[in-house]
């Protein structure tokens, strides 16, 4: 298995523990499996722009749980 950088975690958006992608390098779709802080994520919901997503992922609960993770590494396989 091959890791890449789909991009940063960066600010946190609304209190359901979406958060805006810095650096975006892969379309993150929804159900695209993310590894986050060495913990596996699926992106539970999508919006905002190719140049910036919006995403918020399976396991993070609310704004309280992203916000220590921001300027962290998403990572897809390829």
């Amino acid at each position: 298995m091959t890791l890449v950088t789909a991009g940063r975690v960066g600010k946190a958006h609304g209190r359901d523990g979406s958060f805006y992608v810095d650096g975006a390098d892969h379309p993150l779709v929804e159900g695209t499996e993310v590894v986050l802080a060495s913990r596996a994520h699926r992106v539970a919901r999508r919006a905002g722009g190719d140049d910036r997503p919006l995403i918020q992922l399976s396991g993070l609960g609310d704004r309280d749980a992203v916000a220590p993770l921001r300027g962290e590494l998403l990572l897809v396989e390829v």
